[in-house]
């Protein structure tokens, strides 16, 4: 079992768990094809890289932005695999990107990992742990050109889900060992961030079931120091009572980070987006708010500035009881700020499922999809000038 927003986008509203989908009967067009964008990360407000997946084709999507026009890069697909998406981007310069996720190898869930080296994306092996059956990989946070982390989760040899991790060193990942709780059953790992090298220290969070606690989600948080992981104490996120999982994780320094994340309410019913921070020795629950009028909400990215500022933009969608809206949360220190995004003209079904800020925080790119008015789910992109949202036109494959 998995939730992530690169697998399913799902809002709890009430008692009733609203898939985001194309409305039934709706005809595609043949000039259109379906598509959505799960992550993004740039390194200055001109070069961004945003990757997902073409969802009538099912192959891997990687988009760039050079700061005026969003434009489809070649990306290769495994051969054979089928339910492919790339749900996890991260540079280490412009020209050295990884980009992170998984596909159906006809048998089970496989890893999928692609490198940019400023001309071409090509496929990289990440390879399993001691007996695992297969798995998939959520996030990646690169503190260099040459390393980066990933993380997800894999089937063990009692084909149970756990948490994964692996480190990239620009020409080959290998797997790190990732401790679990004593009392956990299964568990993921779907976020990371790594500071700046020459620290190279590293957060994930993910989610994990107590055993015999009638499988409610409790948050799982390690801390990597350059040598190996360790199990962080997290508290229940506010509203989340009803089980929490992190979707996003961003590290300003190695002992400065925000996540954020769903969590449903006591009742099992309500969905609420939430913030939590890590001052380098505990986590705590951070102040978040939802828009006017929305009965859910779900906080599915964040990008922090380098301190001191420590400014937080996080993105994610809401429900407005008929219909899914994307928008954007500002958190500087205890101050919580609503910003509206932007969504073409007609749309519905708006999710941002990704964020980046280049440093100052003077300008961010969230990426996303939304429903056209023909009832197609296709890629969105929003930027962030200092002051509003405008939407940013990207191309459909």
């Amino acid at each position: 079992m998995r939730i992530s927003k690169a697998v399913a986008a799902a809002l709890v509203v009430g008692s009733s768990l609203l898939l985001v989908q194309t409305p039934a009967g709706a005809a595609t067009p043949a000039t259109t094809t379906s598509g959505t964008l799960n992550s993004v990360a740039c390194t200055s407000s001109t070069s961004c890289e945003a990757v997902g997946s073409e969802g009538t084709s099912g192959d891997t999507l990687a988009e760039y932005w050079n700061g005026t026009t969003w434009t489809v890069q070649s990306t290769p697909n495994p051969a054979g695999g089928s339910n492919i998406t790339l749900a996890g981007v991260a540079c280490g310069s412009a020209n050295a990107c990884v980009a992170v996720g998984g596909y159906y190898n006809g048998h089970g869930d496989t890893f999928l990992a692609e490198s940019w080296d400023g001309s071409t994306w090509s496929i990289q092996t990440v390879p399993l742990p001691a007996g695992g059956l297969g798995g998939s990989l959520d996030s990646v946070s690169c503190s260099s050109p040459t390393l980066c982390t990933t993380v997800g989760d894999y089937a063990d040899s009692a084909n149970t889900n756990m948490p994964f991790a692996a480190s990239w060193n620009g020409s080959s990942f290998s797997v790190e060992s990732v401790p679990f709780p004593a009392d956990g059953s299964l568990g993921t790992f779907d976020a990371v961030s790594c500071s700046p090298s020459p620290s190279m220290d590293c957060e994930a969070e993910g989610w994990y079931f107590i055993s015999g606690e009638n499988e409610i989600a409790t948050t799982l948080a390690e801390g990597w120091n350059s040598t190996a992981w360790s199990i962080q104490s997290t508290p229940t996120p506010d509203g989340a009572q009803g089980g929490a999982y992190p979707m996003s994780l961003s590290c300003h320094k190695a002992t400065s980070c925000v996540s954020v994340g769903e969590g449903t309410n006591s009742e099992g019913g309500l969905s609420v987006g939430w913030a939590q921070v890590w001052n380098g020795t505990s986590w705590s629950d951070l102040a978040t708010t939802a828009p006017a009028g929305a009965t859910g909400s779900v906080l599915s990215a964040i990008s922090c500035s380098a301190a001191p500022s420590t400014k937080c933009t996080a993105v994610g969608y809401y429900s407005n009881g008929s219909t899914f809206v994307g928008y954007a949360q500002r958190n500087s220190g205890s101050k919580v700020s609503i910003q509206k995004t932007k969504e073409p003209a007609g749309s519905t079904y708006g999710l941002l499922n990704g964020v980046s800020c280049s440093s100052p925080p003077a300008t961010c790119s969230a990426v996303g999809t939304v429903t056209n008015k023909a009832g197609v789910a296709v890629t969105l992109a929003n930027g962030w000038n200092g002051k509003t949202w405008s939407l940013q036109k990207t191309p459909n494959p």
